[in-house]
């Protein structure tokens, strides 16, 4: 039984390696037959020029604030749409006044229950936006890009470079091949 078992994934392994070598042949095949017109580069470069500007508008959207209240040395709350990089910070403690070890966190619903909840002592601190936060209790403060934006403007980042690349304007051969070497 154990044998047929190991030989079924032996099997399933050498066709799933097989077929990705065949879609590979067969895609580098097709992106071969493609020709370069006078208007191939300009276009990939618009698209490079209008992805690099979209990621710096989003860039430069406005910064959601953000503090914590109360002390930081036992559990501390988030609100469920607290942006990954404050959770990460306070759950890591890597802001001024962060104790050394790694902080309790507990996941709220709203930041208001978390001040709720730290005023009935179930919590020592919070993470809660600056309007919301008492003034006399901000441990410290930060303002960050909400994390779709941030993720936009990476992609953004990323994908803008690679549509020079993908139009053959950085490639080591200044002209692409007018036919495959296969067709003649």
């Amino acid at each position: 039984m154990a044998l047929s078992l190991i030989n079924a994934v032996r099997l399933a392994l050498t066709l799933k390696a097989s077929s990705n070598r065949v879609v590979r042949r067969i895609s580098g095949f097709g992106l071969m037959q493609l020709q370069s017109t006078r208007r191939t580069l300009p276009v990939f470069q618009l698209l490079s020029l209008a992805t690099l500007s979209l990621a710096v508008w989003q860039l430069l959207q406005p910064r959601l604030p953000y503090g914590c209240v109360g002390t930081a040395e036992g559990t501390i709350g988030i609100a469920a749409s607290t942006p990954a990089k404050i959770l990460n910070a306070i759950r890591y403690g890597v802001y001024p006044g962060a104790p050394e070890a790694q902080a309790k966190v507990k996941t709220v619903v709203k930041a208001q229950d978390a001040l709720a909840k730290m005023a009935a002592g179930k919590l020592s601190g919070a993470v809660v936006p600056i309007p919301l936060a008492p003034p006399d209790a901000i441990l410290w403060q930060t303002k960050v890009l909400s994390d779709a934006t941030g993720n936009h403007a990476t992609t953004a980042l990323v994908l803008g470079p690679r549509w020079r690349f993908w139009s053959g304007a950085d490639s080591s051969t200044s002209a692409i091949p007018s036919q495959s070497p296969l067709s003649s």
